[in-house]
């Protein structure tokens, strides 16, 4: 729970997005995962700008675990 927190103040767009009830708290838990996720949260942090695109493709795809393959 702590760390959801955590990660929703670190990407605001997807807490809100989150809080809203627009997204599943799963796709959060997808930035923070180590591995093939990685990328995702690395992207991110390089490009904070880019957070709406990355929320947009979370919304398109179908699950959490697809968003984390993209």
């Amino acid at each position: 729970m702590l760390a959801r927190a955590r990660t929703s103040t670190a990407y605001p767009l997807f807490g809100q997005a989150i809080g809203e009830g627009r997204l599943s708290a799963n796709y959060l838990d997808m930035l923070t995962r180590r591995g093939s996720a990685g990328h995702i949260r690395d992207y991110v942090f390089s490009h904070p700008e880019s957070e709406q695109d990355l929320l947009d493709l979370a919304r398109k795809s179908s699950s959490p675990s697809e968003f984390g393959k993209s």
